[in-house]
């Protein structure tokens, strides 16, 4: 990774592109469809509770909370007995 755009400002440090790329190398590589679904998923509810609300109240947000309340059921019903990193 020459690359300068994977390096944080201080130039010794890899920045969150460079993290991500790395992530992304290895599951692609190392680990079976399950576990790539597993961590796909994982990811997708970790944005959607970091996701900030501008308009609380609003239907476009109740919607939202309807389907991340949804997906985090789905997640519980597919993989039970693992805990959230989040607060799901």
């Amino acid at each position: 990774l020459r690359d300068y755009r994977f390096y944080a400002d201080d130039m010794l440090h890899m920045n969150n592109l460079g993290v991500r790329y790395i992530w992304d190398k290895f599951v692609n590589n190392l680990w079976v469809q399950d576990a790539q679904e597993y961590f796909d998923q994982a990811d997708q509810l970790n944005r959607m509770f970091n996701h900030r609300v501008m308009l609380e109240g609003t239907d476009e947000h109740q919607q939202f909370e309807e389907n991340k309340n949804k997906k985090v059921g789905e997640f519980r019903d597919k993989y039970p007995g693992i805990k959230l990193p989040f607060n799901g």
